[in-house]
């Protein structure tokens, strides 16, 4: 049900967005978008300008988090992007804590097995 609200100083109308489904996507100018299909040849992408909305991403969206160094990336999984996973022990390990690509914190983590991150330049 749609109503009718004040909305930066214009009358808009307004529906809730509770239980919507949607991809976040990014236009080529970098700008976040939130895109809600309805149906496989019509869309809508919401501007977001929602500053503290909860998100749950589900099990088959094939996501993963990265540690980068000191930076926390999300991303497509490591079978999204063919990525190799690698064995990082003696001097490959001293290697990236040289270049401060693996920190104190994630070293036990890394020597077990790692994926291979091939962002821009990072892990090569």
């Amino acid at each position: 049900m749609n109503e009718t609200y004040l909305y930066g100083g214009v009358p808009v109308s307004v529906e809730s967005a509770a239980g919507a489904r949607g991809v976040i996507i990014r236009t080529l100018g970098g700008t976040l978008l939130f895109r809600v299909y309805h149906d496989r040849e019509r869309f809508i992408d919401y501007e977001i300008r929602h500053d503290d909305l909860g998100v749950t991403i589900d099990a088959g969206e094939l996501a993963a988090f990265y540690k980068v160094g000191a930076r926390d990336v999300l991303d497509h999984s490591p079978e999204v992007l063919g990525l190799r996973k690698m064995e990082l022990t003696g001097s490959k390990l001293a290697r990236l804590k040289r270049r401060k690509l693996v920190t104190g914190a994630v070293e036990s983590l890394v020597k077990a097995k790692a994926g291979r991150w091939r962002g821009p330049g990072i892990l090569k």
